[in-house]
C-alpha cells in the first residue's frame, strides 16, 4: 500500500456539520463510524470512487447491515453517485485537494533534486577521474624525472647524473651515522652535501674524500675544511728539514758552516 493511502484530512469539528449532526441523531455513533469508514475506503481508491453496486461488500467489510450503509450513503447528502454508478464525496475531494497538490509539488521538487544530484554525481565523477588522470600524469612525470635513490633510514631522490661511486658513498655514510648512534632522520643533510658540489666541495671526488675523512676520524658532519686540517697535519717534511734536524743545525747554521769552510778552500 502506498504511503499517501494512510492519510486524509479529518477536521476536529467534523461532528458539528449540519448533515453529520442529522446522521448522528438518526443512526447514532454507528452511523457516524460508517460515514468515516466509507471515507477511508474512498481514500484507498485511485480516483477516490467506489462502485455503488458493491455496497453489500462494503457493508460486510464494516460488519454493518447493508441497510444502514445504504442509508448513510443516500439519505444525508454526504455522498453522490456519478453516471458510472460510482460513489464519491465532493466535500471529501475538496478538502483533500490541497494535500494532493502539496504532495505533487514535493514529488516534483524531489525529482528535480534527484536529477540535479545525478548531474552533480556525474560532474564529481568526471572531476575525480580528471584529477586521478592528472595525478597519474604527474606520477609518471615524477618517475621520469626521478634519479638515483639512496636507501637508508630514509629514501632520498638524487638528481640525474650523480655517479654510482658517490651514490654508494652516501649510502655508506648513512649506515655509518646509524652505527655511531647518530642516524640521519631527514633528507636535508644528504641533500645539502649534494647541493654543495661545485661550491663547498669542488667536485664529486672532493665530496667523497671529505666523507672518507669524516668516517675515518669518526666525526659526525662532512665539511671541506676537515680535509684541509687532515692534509695539513699529514704534510711531509722537506728533505732539507729532516737533514737539519738530524745534524742538529738550522738552515742559518748550515749557511755559516759552508761559509766557514769555503774561505780556506779558496785559499787552497
Amino acid at each position: 500500500m502506498k504511503k499517501d493511502a494512510y492519510y486524509f484530512p479529518h477536521y476536529s469539528n467534523a461532528r458539528n456539520d449540519r448533515k453529520v449532526k442529522r446522521l448522528r441523531k438518526e443512526l447514532g455513533m454507528e452511523g457516524y463510524g460508517i460515514y468515516f469508514a466509507i471515507l477511508e475506503v474512498l481514500r484507498d481508491q485511485t480516483e477516490f470512487k467506489y462502485p455503488i453496486d458493491d455496497i453489500d461488500l462494503l457493508a460486510d467489510d464494516m460488519n454493518a447491515s447493508e441497510q444502514k450503509v445504504s442509508a448513510v450513503v443516500g439519505n444525508y447528502q454526504l455522498f453522490e453517485i456519478d453516471e458510472d454508478r460510482n460513489l464519491f464525496s465532493p466535500k471529501f475531494n475538496f478538502f483533500l485537494q490541497p494535500y494532493l497538490e502539496k504532495t505533487e509539488r514535493a514529488r516534483q521538487a524531489a525529482r528535480v533534486r534527484w536529477d540535479n544530484s545525478k548531474k552533480d554525481a556525474n560532474a564529481l565523477q568526471m572531476h575525480s577521474k580528471c584529477k586521478a588522470n592528472d595525478m597519474q600524469g604527474k606520477e609518471i612525470k615524477g618517475k621520469e624525472r626521478k634519479g638515483k635513490e639512496i636507501k637508508g633510514d630514509n629514501n632520498i631522490n638524487t638528481p640525474d647524473g650523480l655517479s654510482d661511486l658517490l651514490t654508494s658513498k652516501l649510502n655508506e655514510f648513512i649506515k655509518y651515522r646509524k652505527e655511531i648512534k647518530k642516524p640521519i632522520k631527514t633528507n636535508r643533510p644528504i641533500q645539502a652535501m649534494i647541493n654543495g658540489i661545485g661550491k663547498e666541495f669542488l667536485s664529486e671526488d672532493h665530496l667523497i674524500q671529505c666523507i672518507d675523512v669524516t668516517m675515518n676520524n669518526e666525526w659526525q658532519g662532512v665539511k671541506a675544511e676537515y680535509v684541509k686540517q687532515v692534509n695539513n697535519k699529514a704534510s711531509p717534511e722537506s728533505e732539507q728539514e729532516r737533514q737539519s734536524k738530524k745534524v742538529g743545525i738550522s738552515g742559518r747554521g748550515l749557511k755559516t758552516f759552508h761559509e766557514t769552510i769555503e774561505g780556506p778552500m779558496r785559499e787552497l
